[in-house]
């Protein structure tokens, strides 16, 4: 049998039509992506801000007589004075431009006085320098390993509180890197660790509710980003070198 004598015109008819139809069907799509693009990105402060530096121990600039006296109190043993004090000279060759030489003496820390605060310092040094060199994806790695690190046994309550608060900053510092590449999810992530495993705890209890209110606001912020698809940035860290997390909790003072 022949053709349908209509369906060449019928099919004529179709493809005059389809621009229509594609019109139709896009326009409500470009206009939703227009709106969207148009829609300024949500600036969310930092939270490590207080923190991302290169660390050196506290008798840095105290006299023979007081460190001692530190050292004492804090039962430091001859070994761990020593480490102190090697610490203190990697920050010294930093300082100097010796960063490569820095870097061998924190990572030896690391592994000679594991368990205790040194190790956790000389790893977020070896962290921090990381990212000061450009770094980023081996800084990321670092901060990750030092969330692993397990404490000694042998620490004192006041020390484990010390390393569970530099637990909770590597968290702070995570969130932030993350966000600087426009991982939402996983700073996200690295900020409900920072709340709810490894809540900082210090001697002030205001400060610690005005700490875990600036995560609060990090979170909720992040989720209403991830639902409503909506792009965030950064606050610029040049912008935050001279802040403190002490100042942001001050801020929060009726």
């Amino acid at each position: 049998p022949g053709e349908h004598p209509m369906r060449p015109r019928f099919h004529r008819i179709r493809y005059a039509l389809l621009p229509l139809f594609i019109g139709l069907y896009a326009s409500p799509i470009a206009t939703a992506q227009t709106a969207q693009s148009s829609t300024p990105p949500i600036e969310i402060p930092r939270l490590s801000f207080g923190h991302t530096r290169i660390s050196r121990g506290i008798t840095f600039d105290w006299d023979d007589t007081r460190r001692e006296l530190i050292n004492e109190y804090l039962h430091r043993t001859p070994s761990e004075v020593e480490g102190w004090s090697d610490f203190d000279q990697a920050y010294l060759q930093w300082e100097a431009g010796q960063k490569e030489d820095a870097c061998k003496t924190w990572t030896r820390i690391v592994i000679e006085f594991s368990g205790t605060e040194l190790a956790f310092d000389a790893q977020w040094n070896l962290a921090e320098s990381a990212r000061l060199n450009g770094n980023r994806s081996l800084s990321l790695r670092l901060l990750k390993d030092l969330l692993k690190m397990s404490p000694s046994v042998k620490l004192t309550r006041r020390d484990l509180y010390d390393i569970q608060n530099e637990k909770n900053f590597a968290c702070l510092e995570l969130s932030d890197l993350y966000l600087e590449i426009n991982d939402i999810r996983s700073s996200l992530h690295y900020a409900q660790l920072a709340l709810q495993k490894y809540q900082y705890s210090g001697e002030c209890a205001f400060f610690n509710d005005a700490h875990s209110c600036l995560i609060e606001d990090r979170i909720a912020a992040l989720e209403t980003a991830v639902k409503q698809s909506q792009t965030v940035t950064i606050e610029p860290r040049s912008d935050a070198t001279e802040k403190t997390i002490g100042n942001q909790c001050h801020a929060l003072i009726p």
